[in-house]
């Protein structure tokens, strides 16, 4: 099923028909849904499943971090993707990866510094490990998708993509993942074969972070922000209940001695208006209950991995997540197709703007929760690790098996997506270079220089295809 045949803009078409007399509200309700669900299951479900899975295997930190760790925290990409390729046979996985790469590097790095008071202080190394990571992955993106360019139909230019991209994309991770698990042992066999006058300021340097481990990665810390999250939700509620008990009577004879009427003025009185509600509380009441019965749906039927009599199911926590995540990933994709067409956009143009920024949530949320905490190292290297592994596996593992699927290549309409890969190296520079002008530090200021940024080259994104 491809984007154009899921819906045409006509009077004949019943799906047409009902988006204009406001089944737009449905897809909206939809889309906030699949968005909460993916980050909820992602998060608080599937990855503490692969937390407790690596535990009773007793892997290593260091390994779990970057390898079962990092499939949970971008697993709603990776199942976006492959949901994307191969039953909607759309672009949108792609726009979504690239959302995600240009979202992940400016948004979450301007949310962090707009939500810390203080500088938030990076380990050079660290950085700059990822950021040439991160720049030789897209890189490596660039020539995947530049190898060879033909005339697919009349009018429309393809690139071309074969099997053997994805396997290299693949294969660039391990070694990756692999040079995370050994950088700290490689780094200091390097201070001491050729500098060790540092050596011993580096060692020394490592005890003074004491708990604050700069090395480990943001899966190794659990943190549940979804849950801190929904208590935020329910700490007003918890607020007009404490406040309704105090206005009760304090026993059962002066309760009987009160007038009914009475009893419920006092209630009323407690009670805050309706009005009084900020926004903020307003929105995550309207979330709460659209919202509800998948929570439910969900806590039903995916085995709670904090509940210690569920502990021993972690691979069916694994295995439940995995499913909700397909079945939220392609319910998510129909309502981006529908209302793309609808409205006229590009399937790539919809994953780069809606589809990224819901899919990026998490590690949104997550990186701005421990730079808070004062985990700056963690907090950036979530997002850069996040964007290796979206790139390297969230479209190598589909490139590689989708080619084998239709013989051997696969074609993917030149939307301009070199030009905009070259862009976002050219900002990932400019990021670095700014960083490291100031000390390896980022300043409140620089989140709203970031901001700005990525908004620039969204609204790029939205003229070339618009124009």
């Amino acid at each position: 099923m491809s984007d154009n045949e899921i819906c045409d803009a006509t009077d004949d078409n019943p799906v047409s028909q009902f988006f204009y007399d406001g089944g737009v509200l449905l897809i909206l309700v939809g889309l906030v849904q699949c968005f909460w669900g993916l980050a909820r299951v992602c998060e608080h479900y599937f990855c503490s499943g692969l937390r407790i899975m690596c535990e009773e295997l007793k892997i290593p930190d260091d390994v779990a971090g970057a390898t079962f760790m990092a499939i949970g925290s971008s697993a709603a990409d990776l199942i976006i993707s492959v949901i994307a390729l191969f039953v909607f046979k759309s672009t949108i996985g792609l726009g979504t990866i690239i959302g995600s790469e240009i979202f992940n590097h400016l948004a979450i790095s301007a949310c962090c510094a707009l939500a810390t008071r203080k500088p938030l202080v990076l380990n050079g190394n660290l950085f700059t490990r990822e950021v040439v990571a991160y720049g030789l992955t897209l890189l490596a993106l660039c020539w995947a998708l530049g190898n060879g360019t033909l005339k697919k139909r009349e009018f429309t230019e393809c690139l071309s993509v074969h099997w053997y991209h994805g396997f290299v994309l693949m294969l660039l991770y391990c070694m990756y993942a692999t040079l995370t698990v050994y950088y700290e042992s490689l780094y200091r066999m390097y201070l001491t074969r050729f500098h060790p006058e540092y050596h011993k300021a580096y060692i020394k340097g490592k005890d003074e972070a004491g708990a604050k481990d700069l090395e480990m990665s943001i899966a190794d810390k659990p943190i549940n922000k979804l849950e801190s999250s929904s208590s935020d939700q329910y700490q007003y509620q918890d607020q007009y209940q404490d406040q309704d008990q105090t206005a009760k009577p304090a026993n059962g004879d002066e309760l009987k001695k009160l007038d009914t009427c009475e009893l419920a003025d006092k209630l009323n009185a407690a009670r805050p208006a309706p009005a009084s509600l900020s926004l903020r509380q307003r929105t995550e009441l309207f979330v709460h209950y659209v919202t509800y019965p998948m929570h439910l749906l969900i806590y039903y039927t995916v085995p709670d991995p904090s509940v210690p009599e569920n502990r021993h199911l972690y691979w069916l926590t694994c295995l439940m997540s995995i499913a909700w995540m397909g079945a939220l990933a392609e319910e998510l994709l129909y309502c981006l197709s529908v209302l793309g067409s609808m409205i006229g956009l590009h399937p790539t143009l919809m994953g780069i703007t809606i589809s990224a920024c819901g899919a990026s949530m998490p590690t949104l949320w997550s990186s701005v929760v421990v730079a808070r905490r004062g985990y700056a190292d963690m907090a950036i290297s979530n997002a850069m690790g996040a964007n290796v592994f979206s790139v390297l596996v969230g479209l190598g593992l589909p490139w590689f098996i989708y080619p084998l699927y239709i013989d051997g290549v696969y074609y993917i309409e030149d939307d301009g997506i070199i030009p905009l890969i070259m862009l976002l190296l050219a900002s990932l520079v400019s990021y670095w270079l700014l960083v490291r002008a100031y000390n390896w530090q980022i300043h409140s200021w620089m989140g709203w220089v970031f901001l700005i940024e990525y908004l620039f080259i969204v609204l790029l994104c939205v003229f070339y295809f618009f124009t």
